[in-house]
């Protein structure tokens, strides 16, 4: 072989190697890409003003957790709380899953997968619904620039665990709604990603977790208040629409209902003035008759012999006015503060009033017919 071939086969040599390394040099963000998309969502804990809530998790469920026989009072409710699902993969202390990670459960194949929420309000029944008597796990890696302490703020519903690095750093074995700062610890984490599992026991109906790193311990529900009781943003919002729309349904049949009660209350004073005038008026007729018998046959009577007058329904008149207008006072001043569906009462006080006044008219303008067109009998001559 001369030297010219030998340069040759030199010179195809070294663009071979040159042309697998630049490959490979391109080929390194490519596979970086794809070890970081299967690996845990990654959380930066960096310096700010508020807390960091943890939005963006690998989550897998779901495992049974059946109610225990004789739970302590303030100890765990199911067998959930404290059976370790993750053994295949080195137990919940040590559990380090990726994307796709699959475990073998009692109900078959759960395979941890990645989501992000809007909220620091982790709202489990996105995903799983409204079970009961089950658990689920919540993965993610939380990356602190250097070697630090914070609190963990920590709620859940219903019951629930928090390792950090493997060390159990927070745990709510009973159950209740889910708010944040119910359980706050402080927890030291290493400078890079800390590994962060969380465990949550399902008793039933909604279920989900906050959890949250600041620099401070104090409490962060006044600030933001617990979302219902664990309840998502759409679940609250549709109730509070439902229990309007009840409200709208309802509004008309409750100021019936208010009415009718006031009328049972006030009823009863209409009814013995009307009583009481009856009354008397049958008695003074009574009297007119036993008068006019004495007359036919010729004895005097004490009395005049005059057929009496309906009474005018001057105390009707008097109840209506002080009805009326405590009742419009009283309503206006209900409708100023709380609306119409509030002040059902005080409507129906007016009202009674206003019929009082009616009765009271009534009375009077018959009272006046018959005085107009009733004359008293006359009487006989004393001389004969």
């Amino acid at each position: 072989m001369n030297r010219s071939t030998m340069k040759t086969s030199e010179w195809r040599q070294r663009c071979a190697r040159r042309a697998l390394a630049t490959v490979a040099f391109a080929a390194l963000p490519a596979a970086a890409w794809c070890a970081d998309g299967a690996a845990a969502p990654v959380t930066k804990l960096e310096k700010k003003d508020g807390p960091t809530g943890i939005t963006s998790w690998l989550y897998a469920g779901m495992f049974p957790s059946t109610d225990l026989v004789q739970p302590d009072q303030n100890g765990p409710r199911r067998t959930g709380y404290d059976t370790d699902f993750l053994t295949a993969i080195g137990g919940e202390a040590a559990a380090r899953p990726h994307e796709g990670t699959k475990i073998t459960a009692p109900t078959g194949s759960v395979e941890f997968k990645r989501r992000t929420w809007n909220t620091n309000y982790i709202d489990l029944t996105e995903v799983f619904g409204r079970p009961e008597r089950v658990c689920a796990y919540l993965y993610a890696e939380v990356e602190s620039p250097k070697d630090t302490s914070l609190f963990l703020h920590f709620g859940c519903n219903d019951a629930g665990k928090v390792w950090i690095a493997g060390k159990l750093v927070a745990a709510r074995p009973t159950d209740g709604s889910a708010q944040r700062s119910q359980s706050v610890a402080l927890v030291e984490l290493k400078g890079g990603r800390n590994p962060l599992l969380v465990k949550v026991d399902q008793a039933g109906s909604n279920w989900g977790v906050y959890v949250e790193f600041w620099d401070k311990a104090s409490s962060l529900a006044p600030a933001s208040v617990a979302i219902g009781g664990g309840m998502s943003d759409t679940d609250l919002a549709l109730q509070i629409e439902m229990v309007r729309g009840i409200i709208r349904d309802l509004r008309w049949p409750i100021v019936g209902i208010g009415v009718l009660s006031t009328a049972l209350m006030f009823g009863w004073i209409p009814l013995l003035i009307w009583l009481y005038f009856r009354s008397k008026n049958r008695n003074e007729q009574r009297v007119h008759e036993l008068q006019l018998a004495m007359v036919e046959r010729g004895m005097s009577p004490a009395m005049e012999t005059q057929k009496p007058r309906r009474q005018s329904g001057r105390w009707l008149f008097v109840w209506g006015l002080v009805l009326t207008f405590a009742g419009a006072g009283l309503f206006a001043a209900e409708m100023a503060d709380s609306g119409l569906r509030n002040a059902g009462f005080e409507l129906a006080v007016m009202l009674s009033g206003v019929a009082l006044l009616g009765a009271a008219g009534h009375l009077r303008r018959a009272a006046e017919r018959d005085h107009r067109e009733e004359e008293p009998p006359a009487r006989p001559n004393d001389a004969s």
